[in-house]
């Protein structure tokens, strides 16, 4: 844009000073003579660049001239257009050297890029070093609200700047927290809402795993078999058994990608485990619809949820299985339920204390049924050793939120 202005510019002066030629100069002009316009750009030129080597040239030419009007007479024909050549050849220089500009400008912009990463690549160690830190001395982190066992009283909720609020178990153990217990989580998009209270297992696998279902038989089991509303919001105690609640997994599940994993405690007393790499429930419009594609081939039982993925959640008073009969109702359970032969970890405790789920595990490729008196869902999100990606502490007040 810069070059056409200058040249529209120079177009102007030129039209300019033919005028003031054809008015002043005693030289005839004749419009349909190229060779006369010719000399005359070339005369027009030198007046604007001096410092041309043609332009020197004609002036030490010109100075042996005693009349003005001979100006354009003695201008060779062949020198004018070297002239007019000139001038445009140092117009294109100057358009080369706006290009080279350009790129120039395009090369700082990948090298401040480049400074950036750099950058958060160190911000990210000192964060690294300072996670260390936090773990070599836990008291700096005394303001965190663990409670390990069920006995502890609520002090009630003050939601201030001053305390951190982690969305969920996996947040807890990045900052040093390593005893299983019960925590405070803040799963929301906002996080201005009062926490609510889960199982943490930091044991298992590394830890910061979130039970979201627990089930353990003991004199005073918790009724299960709950309708929609009840699912939905959650029931239960943290410290024994609970559903975490299906808004809240939605919550979760669309704010960070989760692992899924299932721990089962069998009569015998051994221990079994599968473990999905993801896992999503979708919102109540879509009747909180599962997601768990794919399945870790080493675990310990076999996919008890394949039948299960992309399936809507079935209460008793909300049928949205595959299956002719309400199996939420006949199983007095809730579920993702398909047909009522697949896994349901949510129905009673039989007579003997046990739960008799459909899982299976396989015992010299015979299919053996999962019967235990204890069973965990917990999920974990799926990259949780990127300190900055993971920690979502919630750093200002709420109160104008909650009034």
């Amino acid at each position: 844009m810069e070059n056409i202005c200058r040249i529209l510019q120079f177009l102007l002066v030129v039209i300019g000073c033919l005028a003031d030629v054809i008015a002043t100069t005693t030289v005839p002009y004749e419009t349909s003579s190229q060779e006369s316009i010719v000399p005359l750009l070339a005369s027009l030129i030198c007046d604007k660049r001096p410092n041309l080597q043609d332009c020197l040239e004609l002036n030490e030419t010109l100075q042996r001239k005693s009349s003005a009007g001979e100006r354009v007479d003695i201008i060779r024909q062949d020198s004018s257009i070297r002239l007019v050549q000139e001038y445009m050849a140092e117009t294109e220089q100057e358009n080369q050297r706006l290009r080279h500009r350009e790129m120039d400008q395009g090369t700082k912009i990948v090298y401040l890029e480049g400074t950036n990463r750099q950058l958060q690549n160190k911000v990210q160690a000192l964060e690294m070093e300072m996670l260390a830190t936090h773990r070599k001395y836990p008291g700096i982190f005394k303001s965190l609200t663990v409670q390990s066992d069920s006995s502890r009283e609520d002090s009630g909720y003050q939601p201030t700047a001053k305390l951190l609020r982690p969305a969920d178990c996996a947040d807890y153990l990045l900052v040093g927290a390593h005893k299983s217990g019960l925590y405070d989580i803040y799963p929301f998009k906002c996080r201005c809402s009062a926490p609510i209270k889960v199982w943490c297992d930091m044991e298992t696998d590394g830890g910061g795993w979130t039970v979201i279902l627990n089930r353990r038989y003991s004199s005073n089991p918790v009724n299960f078999t709950q309708p929609w509303e009840k699912y939905k919001t959650g029931f239960g105690n943290a410290s024994t058994e609970y559903w975490i609640g299906n808004e809240i997994l939605h919550t979760m599940t669309n704010t960070r990608t989760y692992s899924l994993r299932f721990d089962f405690e069998q009569t015998q007393g051994n221990s079994r485990w599968a473990e999905w790499p993801l896992f999503s429930v979708a919102n109540e419009g879509n009747r909180y619809k599962l997601d768990v594609p794919g399945f870790q081939a080493f675990s310990m039982t076999d996919n008890c949820l394949s039948q299960h993925h992309g399936k809507y959640f079935s209460t008793y008073d909300y049928d949205n299985d595959g299956n002719t009969r309400n199996c939420a109702e006949t199983k007095m359970s809730g579920f993702w339920y398909h047909n009522c032969a697949t896994m349901d970890p949510t129905i009673p405790f039989n007579s003997d204390g046990e739960l008799r789920t459909a899982c299976t595990y396989k015992v010299n490729g015979k299919s053996v049924q999962l019967i235990g008196p204890a069973l965990q869902l917990k999920i974990r999100p799926k990259i949780c050793g990127e300190l900055v990606k993971a920690v979502h502490f919630n750093t200002h007040t709420c109160e104008g939120h909650n009034s």
